[in-house]
Formats: C-alpha cells, structure tokens, sequence
C-alpha cells in the first residue's frame, strides 16, 4: 500500500512538472515573439 501511494504521488508530480514545463515554454515562446 505505502508503495502504491508513492507511486501514484510521483505519477502527479511527474504530470504536474511536466505540465508546469510546458506551460513554461509556451508563456516564454510568446513573450519571445511579442518582443521580437
């Protein structure tokens, strides 16, 4: 069961991160061509 929840915590932060990541890119690639 303890190994059941960490697995599933890290599955939601991975996918978390990951999405962050790509929000990131996305807010820095439109700041990029609006100041271009």
């Amino acid at each position: 069961m303890v190994l059941r929840e960490s697995n599933f915590e890290t599955g939601a932060g991975l996918h978390e991160t990951v999405t962050w990541k790509v929000h990131e890119t996305v807010t820095w690639k439109v700041r990029w061509r609006g100041g271009e």
